[in-house]
């Protein structure tokens, strides 16, 4: 080897230990995650290693549950706790779930896929004036989630013909009628504090971690 070729050498090993040494930085933390078990559209508290799909703010992220701690109603709701490992740093955090609802994923660019770069994710804004089973109706507030985040209003909402939100309906949200693809099951979650306890509790209980 000669010399140049020694001193390259030596830098990239270099460069290489240093990578090695730098802390790995997480994205930062969810605000909004989808459930990703079969049916989606449903309350069931997922089992452990379930993965919950981050919508913002870094769209995309999956997140392995690792603990669930129910408020004793037996469904995934609001003071629910679940621990969540972190896709980056694989730390296990605690998240307190303050909203469940449904989330529309439409079809913006009509090609009948979802595609991160054309289309859009969108739900109720407030889930206690929306259920799984009832239809939107002109005036709901909505909240776009991604790509971007910003409040938009309900103009119309066609049904499919079958009473229920799902694949195949139509909504306008002041971009003209989109094709709906899809509805899911979405949480919004308050920062990440310490991994919790799994199984059901008290109201009690909840109230003394919240």
């Amino acid at each position: 080897m000669n010399g140049k070729s020694y001193r390259i050498g030596v830098a990239l090993l270099s460069l290489a230990l240093i990578a090695l040494a730098l802390p790995v930085f997480a994205q930062p933390s969810p605000t909004h995650l989808d459930v990703q078990i079969s049916p989606t559209k449903d309350l069931t508290i997922p089992p452990n290693h379930s993965l919950w799909h981050e919508l913002a703010p870094t769209f995309c992220r999956m997140h392995e549950q690792r603990g669930y701690l129910d408020n004793g109603d037996g469904i995934i709701s609001i003071c629910d706790w679940f621990n969540l490992k972190d896709p980056d740093t694989g730390i296990i955090s605690g998240f307190h779930i303050e909203w469940v609802g449904p989330t529309f994923w439409l079809d913006v660019d009509g090609d009948g896929a979802f595609d991160p770069a054309f289309d859009a994710v969108y739900e109720p804004h407030n889930y206690s004036d929306f259920a799984f089973d009832e239809l939107p109706l002109p005036g709901d507030a909505w909240d776009e989630i991604y790509p971007i985040m910003e409040p938009v209003t309900v103009v119309e909402y066609q049904d499919n013909g079958n009473g229920i939100p799902d694949f195949c309906d139509y909504v306008d949200v002041g971009t003209g009628l989109l094709h709906v693809l899809d509805v899911t099951t979405n949480v919004r979650v308050s920062p990440p504090g310490p991994p919790v306890a799994s199984g059901s509790t008290t109201w009690g209980r909840i109230k003394s971690i919240y």
